[in-house]
């Protein structure tokens, strides 16, 4: 199966440890890790991991952290056909991670190379072998990737595309601009991916008119587990207890281990199982951990055999 993606590209610097921050205090963290990521990049390479053939499709920047992110699409065999290099910055996040895995960022994010979506180019694309187009909202963090990622939702809703989207509320809610082209995308998508805050965040009104269209959303709730609501069914997935040690990306590998099994089963509840599992695993180590295929299934056999 091929997917398209369009979502944010960056680099992460992730900073554990116990933290009491004093005034001119040298602290000596637990560990440091440099992780090429992005929401976008992040979803392409765990999706890429179970077997799919993945387009990523935003652009790159020309400095080194861009090469950083390139390899690492290599290493994870993502198909790099539509990306283009553009003369801006790569987005910098500086995570701090506390000893129960919960972090703060800190986002350079302002005109960065991300924004910088061709939507021309979407129009030259064959999309007669794709199954699906993922959008991350992680991309939506300024005026003109706002508006250009409106235009791409416009593009593929009238070419009939299945469209997959997080809305990433949390990363842009206090962005002017961000939430209209949050609904936006929303209206012109088939399934919706959000956290539970997220989903609060939603007017009612909107989320039955989704639903009542046959939409459904997959509301992901940490170590809470995950559920998904359709017109139909409200199927509850409960929390995995696993030693969480850095949450980063774990949503981003629960929406690709969705989207794998959901379009490989056609069924929601399977999909969401599987996603459930494979997030939970994705916290159990340091920075963003794709765990594979065979990994996941290794560790629903051992918690189906209470291991």
């Amino acid at each position: 199966m091929q997917i398209l993606v369009i979502g944010d590209n960056c680099v992460d610097i992730t900073i554990k440890g116990n933290f009491q921050f004093e005034r001119d205090k040298n602290i000596v963290p637990e560990d440091i890790k440099i992780t090429p990521a992005g929401t976008g990049v992040n979803f392409s390479c765990a999706l890429s991991n179970f077997g799919y053939e993945v387009f990523y499709f935003t652009p790159l920047g020309n400095d080194a952290f861009s090469s950083i992110i390139e390899k690492h699409l290599d290493t994870f065999k993502v198909r790099k056909d539509f990306i283009d290099r553009v003369n801006k910055k790569t987005a910098l996040i500086i995570a701090i991670v506390n000893k129960q895995g919960e972090r703060t960022t800190f986002a350079g994010i302002k005109d960065v190379a991300y924004e910088e979506v061709n939507v021309k180019k979407l129009e030259k694309i064959d999309f007669s072998n794709f199954s699906a187009v993922y959008i991350s909202g992680g991309i939506l963090t300024s005026e003109t990737s706002q508006k250009r990622l409106k235009e791409a939702a416009d593009f593929i809703s009238k070419k009939g595309l299945r469209l997959f989207f997080d809305t990433q509320i949390r990363i842009g809610e206090e962005i002017e601009g961000f939430i209209d082209a949050v609904y936006y995308i929303m209206d012109r998508s088939n399934v919706i991916f959000s956290n539970l805050r997220e989903f609060s965040l939603i007017k009612e009104e909107f989320k039955y008119k989704l639903i009542d269209e046959g939409k459904f959303f997959v509301i992901k709730k940490g170590e809470n587990g995950a559920m998904v609501i359709t017109g139909k069914d409200k199927i509850v997935s409960s929390g995995i207890p696993v030693r969480a040690v850095d949450t980063t990306g774990a949503g981003d590998v629960f929406n690709a281990s969705f989207v794998y099994k959901y379009l490989e089963s056609g069924n929601s509840k399977e999909a969401v199982e599987f996603a459930n599992l494979s997030g939970a695993l994705s916290t159990m180590k340091l920075g963003v951990y794709i765990p594979s295929k065979e990994e996941i299934y290794d560790f629903m056999r051992r918690k189906e055999e209470g291991c």
